[in-house]
């Protein structure tokens, strides 16, 4: 199993109408992400250099980012920015060697 981080920007279009019709986007989000074959682990809106962080967990990570991708170029979703994969346990098999 790996985890996916994803970090993106609002579009200004995508804040505008987030501000005028404010909702909780996270359900949204989950059914995305389980629609792709991966499970939402958290769901953050963030300040500083981007808007969101989303972490997610899959057996491969190629579904979810295409799944992100082809709902930020449908204008349903922010455009996601950076993806970093891991998987679990590997941080520690590469600082032992």
């Amino acid at each position: 199993m790996i985890r996916l981080v994803t970090r993106g920007r609002l579009t200004g279009d995508y804040a505008k109408g987030l501000l005028a019709a404010p909702e909780d986007r996270e359900p949204a989000v989950r059914k995305l992400i389980e629609g792709a074959g991966g499970k939402l682990v958290n769901f953050y809106f963030t300040t500083g250099d981007t808007d969101f962080l989303l972490v997610t967990e899959a057996n491969e990570s190629e579904s979810i980012i295409a799944a992100l991708l082809a709902a930020a170029a449908a204008g349903k979703a922010p455009a996601s920015e950076r993806f970093i994969i891991g998987v679990q346990g590997e941080a520690g098999r590469l600082m032992s060697g």
